[in-house]
């Protein structure tokens, strides 16, 4: 397939080469011309070239030559099989000025501006739409714009659509219309397939208004930031000091001069990149390692309105915004990466109507919150109080009966179930949801949360609710299913009214890929070198995703139909009530598995393992032979039902306030604490992903010997005849790369931790903001390490297990050939060793170990004794300072296996690089610097207390050196003599060149 650029030119007598063609395009290119790439083939008819289109069918032949200055298509153009509609021009000029700077405003000067669109019908046809005559916008308003049909949409609805006589969308506005604010959100309605664009992906939700500004009419979006109370004398000083921001201007057409109303073309604003995915798209297709940006533009003139819907209180739009690139990247799940299609689907809705309260966050109960700088009565705010103002998000609940005990409500907040939820499903997805009843029944309301199906297509409508079903109507809320390349997870989206905190409609989204996950490819090999250059094991956000990984594994395992469907309907469950307390306005809770212990959770069958829904605990599997068990939390936990309470008890008049506090004042109790998602920075090793228990560390000694026994299980299993061996490599992929690191990953943040609670002066047992982890945990997590990381028992490959992981020999999807490697254990193991080096050796770690120290109820856990125990566990094979070396360290010195070989030089340079940085060059030669890797910030971030420890462990670590090397190579006596020639030629080696670095390093 010969690939060039093709530029479609007028005819002229003779035929042209490849070479012509090409030398064409440069022609374009310089004289501006716009110039498509095309992919093509070239053969030749009676000395033509002929371009064959095989995806349609279509060929296309003709004389093409070059013309300057401009290029256009030759007229010769004969179709040789059917073709279909085509959903764009066959040729479009791609815009001259691509990646240009975008400006702040999408400023429409005239009608002729906007594009020629294929608009799709609403019985699902297409037609073709030329661009509207050209407005003038110096001119005065026109009076009837030509060619304005009767309105085919909804007259009560909340847009007054019409379509005019070519087509296109126009919007009436009535003089009581401008100004008025109404909630615009957007969101991925088709992607491409992976992160960030998966299908359902909310983009961005805000306040805007409609503004006349002479003959155009602008799209503003409101600046809800900063406030003042409406009606106080500090509302005109903060709306003069403020401003909004115009997003988009567009010419006004007058429509009815009798009522004072105008229409502007609509299509032309749905065309606009209104939340700039052209930023989002750039950002992902980059190059980083080359510094090299790959520029998509949005290109107009391909794009095209898909779809338009209006309802009573919102309309909803849907826009195939195409963005053309230059340089595309290969690895994007498309068919032609010079051309992105993003749906976007734009919602505007009405705002809630007034009469809802809104209620103050308090930072020890975890919602979601609207936050904004209210400039009210400033100055005379308490001295604790902030100017800044933060209010929870929640739904509207009132009883019906207020005085009664338990009242219905007056208005349910009903979800849908979505016909594409498979019908199998459809009973655990309602579980999940009304399981939250529970918590509003204590507060007094009857059934405030109910579910319905969806009505089947076709079927006679039950009530007046189901005969205007619609998933696009905000008067409805609904759970989806979705699916994309690596959509592994679920989540929910809300609209919330900011002035007030209302949440007013919501959704729920369910990956398909969360149940059908046997191809999962992040099971493959996922420890590479590259995995330490973050300084830290990343957290995975995605509780769906590192659960559909252990359902696979279970998968692979061989469990029984009975025992994989009963793990799915649980599975399904915990997510769901997890999403929907989401949808609640509920945050995560991080800190939440503290009130079961392990034996208790491993009994337990009423399917609470942690105190939250919120959380992300670990997977509670049942001892063997049992016939049932909590797999994972399917109910709601304690703190669940104080949350609940904090944000829907009614409370009302001058105790308001206090009674709320009261309530967040129980937060740290036994089984009540809470911490969210900022607060997973490893500093506080309770506030972690996948932990069970009270103690984390406990669970990871007890979860770590349950990895290793799961590696010897599968060393031995036997598969079936015909089974591929790739099922036990995404076994040991899951088992070593994911749960063990994730294990690891629990470990770390006692090193140097420090505990934050969420309390306040006088409650809580007079608990205090940090508390200091103790010496002795910080040496046991230590005793971990050295037991299960840095030994080689630890991480050891289960003899002939390596063997049967077979290589993954089938095709792939995006064209790369199979690969018949085998898996790189040593590799996996060496880089994984140095990510947890240099984490436990970064410059933040060490700082805070230091300055934990004040912290610390008696002997504080210090650099200097870090540094002693990674060198003990490390380097066993040294003799203890002032000691003879003992046999059993001389043996072990004799025979140092090849990945301790690696950890011990990478234990050794990182010393280094802490107390010598000029020695840091060529340590790690080609990586780019990190500010957060221990050894790659050139300003050397170490403190001096670092680098003076860092410096005696080498003096102490080449002192036992100099005495192994005298004993192993050079002792007199017979069995040393023995020794030295029974030493391992590479072990003999290895210890004489760190001793030579060592020595090197501390006598320049």
């Amino acid at each position: 397939m010969l690939r060039a650029l093709l530029c479609l030119a007028m005819v002229l007598p003779s035929p042209v080469s490849a070479a012509t063609l090409a030398r064409g395009a440069a022609v374009g290119a310089v004289s501006g011309a716009p110039v498509v790439p095309v992919s093509f083939g070239v053969s030749v008819l009676k000395g033509i070239p002929t371009l064959p289109l095989a995806p349609t069918g279509l060929s296309l032949s003709g004389t093409l030559s070059v013309s300057s200055p401009k290029l256009v298509a030759a007229p010769a153009l004969r179709a040789v099989a059917p073709v279909p509609a085509l959903a764009a021009p066959a040729v479009s000029p791609a815009p001259t000025a691509l990646g240009a700077a975008r400006t702040a405003v999408s400023d429409i000067k005239t009608e002729a501006d906007a594009p020629r669109v294929l608009d799709k019908t609403f019985d699902g046809s297409l037609r073709r739409n030329a661009a509207p005559e050209s407005v003038d916008a110096s001119a005065p308003l026109e009076s009837n714009p030509s060619g304005l049909s009767k309105p085919e949409f909804p007259a009560d609805g909340f847009l007054k659509l019409s379509r005019d006589g070519k087509g296109r969308l126009r919007l009436t506005l009535r003089a009581e219309d401008f100004d008025k604010p109404f909630m615009l959100s957007a969101k991925v309605e088709k992607g491409l397939g992976e992160d960030p664009l998966f299908s359902q992906t909310p983009l961005s939700e805000a306040v805007f208004y409609f503004h006349r500004s002479g003959d155009r009419v602008q799209l503003v979006r409101r600046n809800m930031a900063y406030r003042a109370q409406v009606g106080s004398e500090e509302e005109p000083v903060v709306e003069r000091a403020f401003s909004d921001s115009v997003v988009a201007s567009l010419p006004a057409a007058l429509h009815s001069e009798e009522a004072g109303t105008v229409s502007l073309d609509f299509d032309a604003l749905l065309l606009t990149d209104l939340f700039d995915l052209q930023s989002a798209l750039n950002l992902t297709y980059s190059d980083v390692d080359a510094h090299e940006r790959f520029q998509y533009h949005l290109n107009r003139p391909l794009s095209s309105v898909a779809s338009a819907k209006v309802f009573p209180r919102n309309g909803e739009f849907s826009s195939d915004l195409i963005f053309s690139g230059v340089l595309p990247l290969n690895d994007i799940p498309v068919p032609d990466n010079r051309n992105l299609s993003v749906r976007a689907h734009y919602s505007f809705s009405a705002l809630p109507e007034d009469g809802f309260t809104p209620r103050e966050a308090d930072e020890r109960v975890g919602f979601f919150s609207t936050v904004y700088r209210d400039f009210t009565k400033l100055n005379q705010a308490a001295p604790h109080e902030t100017p800044f103002k933060r209010i929870i998000q929640r739904w509207r609940l009132e009883k019906t009966a207020p005085s009664a005990q338990l009242s219905p409500v007056k208005k349910p907040i009903v979800w849908w179930l979505d016909r594409d939820i498979p019908e199998q499903y459809r009973a655990a997805v309602a579980e999940g949801i009304l399981k939250w009843n529970e918590a509003f029944e204590k507060l007094g309301f009857q059934d405030a949360i109910q579910v319905r199906p969806a009505p089947a297509p076709g079927a006679a409508p039950k009530d007046e609710a189901e005969a205007q079903y619609d998933p696009a109507d905000i008067r409805y809320n609904v759970v989806h299913w979705f699916t994309g390349v690596d959509a592994d997870y679920a989540f929910a989206s809300w609209h919330t009214d900011p002035r007030t905190g209302e949440i007013y409609n919501g959704h729920i989204n369910f990956a398909l890929q969360v149940l059908d996950n046997t191809g999962y490819r992040a099971l493959r090999e996922s420890l590479s070198e590259a995995g330490h250059k973050k300084g830290r094991p990343g957290h995975t956000c995605s509780r769906a995703r590192e659960t559909a990984e252990a359902l696979t594994a279970l998968r692979d395992a061989g469990l029984s139909p009975e025992e994989l469907a009963r793990f799915e309907r649980k599975l399904i469950v915990s997510f769901i009530v997890h999403e929907f307390g989401h949808a609640l306005g509920l945050r995560h809770n991080f800190a939440a598995t503290s009130m079961r212990t392990l034996d208790e959770i491993s009994r337990a069958q009423d399917g609470i393992v942690s105190q939250s829904v919120m959380d992300y605990a670990d997977i509670s599997l049942p001892p063997p032979g049992a016939q049932d068990g909590t797999f994972m939390q399917t109910d709601l936990g304690p703190y669940d039902y104080l949350a609940i309470e904090y944000g829907y008890r009614p409370v009302a008049g001058p105790d308001a306030a206090a009674a709320l506090s009261r309530i967040a004042g129980r937060v740290g109790q036994p089984g009540l604490e809470y911490a969210t998602d900022e607060q997973l920075d490893g500093t506080d090793p309770y506030v972690a992903h996948y932990k069970l228990g009270p103690e984390p560390l406990d669970h990871a000694f007890r979860a770590t010997a349950g990895v290793r026994g799961a590696l010897a299980a599968l060393a031995q299993r036997k598969l079936k005849k015909g089974e591929d061996f790739m099922t036990l490599r995404r076994q040991f992929s899951y088992l070593f790369g994911k749960r063990l690191r994730r294990i690891i990953a629990l470990v770390l943040p006692y090193i140097g931790g420090v505990r934050v609670n969420r309390v306040r002066a006088g409650q809580n047992a007079g608990r205090l903001p940090y508390e200091a982890v103790s010496a002795e945990k910080q040496r046991e997590a230590l005793r971990f390490l050295a037991e299960n990381v840095f030994s080689d028992e630890g991480l050891a490959m289960p003899k002939g297990l390596l063997a049967k992981l077979g290589p993954d020999l089938r095709d792939a999807l995006d064209g790369e050939g199979p690969s018949a490697a085998i898996l790189p254990y040593e590799e996996q193991v060496t880089g994984l060793r140095k990510e947890i080096l240099d984490s436990l050796l970064s410059p933040q770690r060490l700082k805070r170990l230091a300055e934990s120290r004040q912290l610390a109820e008696g002997r504080a856990f210090t650099v200097r004794e870090l540094l002693a125990s990674l060198t003990a566990g490390i380097l066993p094979e040294l003799p203890v300072s002032g000691q003879r070396l003992s046999a059993e360290g001389l043996r072990k010195a004799l025979a140092i296996s090849p990945l301790r070989r690696r950890l011990q030089s990478a234990y050794i340079d990182r010393l280094i690089i802490i107390a010598f940085p000029r020695f840091g060059d060529g340590l790690r030669s080609g990586e780019a610097p990190d500010e957060e890797a221990p050894f790659s910030d050139l300003k050397h971030p170490y403190s001096s207390e670092a680098v003076q420890a860092a410096r005696a462990e080498l003096k102490a670590i080449t002192k036992s050196l100099t005495s192994l090397n005298r004993r192993v190579l050079t002792a007199p006596a017979s069995r040393g003599r023995k020794s030295a020639k029974a030493a391992d030629p590479a072990s003999r080696e290895h210890l004489e060149m760190l001793l030579d670095r060592l020595v090197d390093v501390l006598t320049r």
